[in-house]
Formats: C-alpha cells, sequence, structure tokens
C-alpha cells in the first residue's frame, strides 16, 4: 500500500499516477498532459478560493470596511520596533462623521479618520492627539490589504523603515 501525505507524480513505465490531497489517478503517458492539465487547474481553483476573502482595495470599499463595527491593534511596528502593547485593550471605532474613538476601560482617547486616493495608494488617514503614544498613528496609512475584519496598512518612509499597522475586527 502507497501512502502519500502530498501532491506527487510516480512513474510505473507506461503507467504513470498521479497522487493530490489523498486522491489518486492512473493514466497513460497519452493522457499525461491532460491530467497536469486537470491538476494544475484544480489548484489554480483551491488558490482562487482562498484568495476571495480579499477585498479589493478602493476609496469606498475601504470606508465601508472600517466604519463597521469595533477594531483592536494586532500589530504596530513604528521605526523596526515592534509597539503593539501600545494600543493593548483599546477598542476602536470608526464613526460615519470622521471621528474615531478609542477606549480601554475608562480611558477614551479622541481623533479623527478619512480614507482618500493619493500618489496611486488608497490611504487611511488617521490624526489623534499627543495622548498615550496615539500620536504615533497620526500618519496617511497606505492600505496594503483588506477584508472585512482585517485592513493592513503600510507608512513607508524615505529615511527610515516602513511603519505597519493592522487593524482586526473584534
Amino acid at each position: 500500500m502507497l501512502v502519500v501525505e502530498k501532491s506527487s507524480f510516480v512513474k510505473k513505465g507506461e503507467i504513470n499516477l498521479l497522487f493530490f490531497d489523498g486522491y489518486c489517478c492512473k493514466f497513460d503517458k497519452k493522457e499525461n498532459m491532460k491530467a497536469r492539465s486537470v491538476l494544475v487547474a484544480g489548484l489554480m481553483g483551491v488558490l482562487s478560493l482562498t484568495a476571495c476573502n480579499k477585498e479589493k482595495v478602493t476609496v469606498d470599499n475601504t470606508k465601508e470596511i472600517i466604519n463597521e463595527g469595533e477594531w483592536k491593534v494586532t500589530y504596530f511596528e513604528d521605526n523596526g520596533e515592534n509597539e503593539t502593547y501600545y494600543f493593548d485593550g483599546y477598542v476602536f471605532t470608526f464613526n460615519d462623521n470622521g471621528t474615531v474613538v478609542a477606549v480601554n476601560g475608562s480611558q477614551s482617547v479622541s481623533g479623527s479618520w478619512s480614507v482618500k486616493k493619493d500618489d496611486g495608494h488608497v490611504e487611511l488617514d488617521l490624526t489623534f492627539p499627543a495622548t498615550a503614544n496615539f500620536d504615533e498613528l497620526d500618519d496617511d496609512w497606505h492600505v496594503v490589504e483588506q477584508t472585512t475584519s482585517k485592513v493592513v496598512l503600510e507608512d513607508p518612509d524615505d529615511d527610515g523603515p516602513t511603519d505597519y499597522l493592522t487593524f482586526e475586527k473584534i
């Protein structure tokens, strides 16, 4: 008995065996190209299904996504240093009127937000007061990737390392 955990292709004389995800296909050399085409099509189908969760990055999509629900910072890197802990416990709400409120128990910090397109990039512009490290978030962040539950941002810097910020829906 032959057990195969990953995809593999086994030649046995004039007969070829193709194993993929626990399935086995048997074909002769004439069917070789057809089988490989089927395998490639199947893999492309699987890859496209995993990519379906990503939303197209547009100004309208970003506004709609960020404006729904409550968010937390799951990653923040500033000048090469992981400073996510600055925002531990804070819940961010992005309101329709362009205000953003971050609440941690009895502490509340208010700022503003907007989404625009600048130099070919969709940007989430955040403005906060210099309170409890929130001024670290003041920037026009490039939207790199987004789903309905996650927004990944970066701020390229010509003079230093790129900063990163990720919000995830709670």
